[in-house]
């Protein structure tokens, strides 16, 4: 996905990268991301180089470090990211089952 929105925009501003990006390529960094989590350090660093390399498609941005691209751009990293959606997706099944479904998960 990065690949074709390098090619096709060779100069981007901020305000198109962020709409292209989060219409484009968060979805397919976010796509259930509760199931493959990463607890690697290699596999975490692996798959942050793919936004820290998208940010830097912006010229005006470029010189600036990845924390501070992030910032500029109003975005967070993607290991915070999945850290966040893994507490919702446990508050989620905290809140909404009763003890018995645990139970029944659990065959006890």
């Amino acid at each position: 996905m990065m690949g074709m929105i390098k090619k096709a925009f060779k100069h981007i501003n901020c305000k198109s990268f962020l709409l292209l990006y989060q219409a484009l390529v968060m979805p397919h960094l976010d796509y259930a991301v509760s199931v493959w989590n990463p607890f690697l350090k290699q596999d975490i660093n692996l798959i942050e180089k793919v936004q820290e390399r998208a940010t830097t498609m912006i010229k005006t941005l470029k010189h600036l470090s990845y924390e501070d691209r992030l910032v500029k751009l109003g975005l967070s990293s993607l290991e915070i990211r999945r850290i966040r959606d893994d507490l919702i997706q446990f508050f989620t099944t905290n809140t909404t089952t009763s003890t018995y479904y645990y139970f029944v998960i659990l065959k006890i």
